[in-house]
């Protein structure tokens, strides 16, 4: 019964799936593909490994968007936003993260790749405001072990004056 189910929300996604390649005038094709590589070696590609270039065929009806493309944007745009907010946390914390032991090094990374996706985060759902990112980065800056809290205090403010200043420019 449940495996019914399952097969039946599959079958729905797929059919919305095919009206929106078909809006988009678009081939629909499911079924994996075999390519040859460059040593002889078969390689099977499915349709979620594929890009789909629709390059001329981005725009549908009236010049709109297609919802695929406008995904696929979306996603980049993301990625491009992580990789901004990563560099403005890493920026000037070179010496403070090579003099922390490994054990710390570690721990604090992973700490700054976490508050680096939760502003990302803020930023995508419209949630963003100034004390919210301070809060996180004061929180990952709090990691440091023996650190000032003015100094904290300041990176924070700075940093997220920083961040805010390049998403609006990318906006």
């Amino acid at each position: 019964m449940v495996d019914n189910n399952i097969n039946l929300g599959k079958e729905k996604q797929f059919e919305r799936l095919d009206s929106l390649v078909e809006k988009q005038g678009a081939k629909k094709e499911y079924a994996p593909e075999t390519k040859e590589s460059r040593e002889g070696e078969l390689i099977e590609e499915t349709a979620e490994d594929r890009e789909v270039d629709l390059s001329s065929e981005e725009k549908g009806e009236g010049g709109e968007m297609g919802g695929i493309v406008a995904v696929s944007r979306q996603r980049k745009a993301k990625q491009v936003r992580m990789k901004k907010i990563e560099s403005v946390l890493e920026k000037g914390l070179d010496d403070i993260y090579l003099a922390m032991p490994k054990e710390n090094r570690e721990k604090f990374k992973q700490e700054g790749e976490k508050t680096v996706v939760e502003i990302n985060d803020l930023f995508e759902r419209g949630k963003a405001t100034m004390k919210k990112i301070v809060n996180l980065i004061k929180k990952w800056l709090g990691s440091i072990p023996g650190i000032n809290r003015f100094f904290i205090e300041q990176e924070a403010k700075i940093k997220t004056d920083e961040i805010i200043n390049a998403n609006i420019k990318n906006d």
